[in-house]
């Protein structure tokens, strides 16, 4: 799963950042969803900064997320708790 969100997180980065590039410089041919929804209309540029910018969270959440769990105390144990006294 780890992978998966990664490699979306790259396809959306990189679709948010050819927009954004063509915006500025006419380069790559105009591609992808966000010229086709008309409330978007005049818009286009913070509409690819926020795809890149979604892109770039799915990138990290996979590493936060794995951060997180390493951190935590396994289940069941509490620390500075004493097995030996019950109640």
């Amino acid at each position: 799963m780890k992978k998966a969100t990664e490699v979306v997180g790259l396809l959306v980065l990189l679709h948010g950042a050819v927009g954004l590039v063509h915006g500025w410089t006419g380069w790559f041919g105009y591609w992808g969803p966000v010229k086709n929804l008309p409330f978007l209309e005049g818009h286009e540029g913070y509409a690819h900064f926020a795809v890149a910018l979604a892109g770039l969270v799915l990138l990290s959440v996979p590493t936060l997320v794995g951060d997180f769990t390493r951190r935590r105390a396994p289940a069941g144990l509490i620390p500075g708790a004493d097995p030996a006294r019950r109640g």
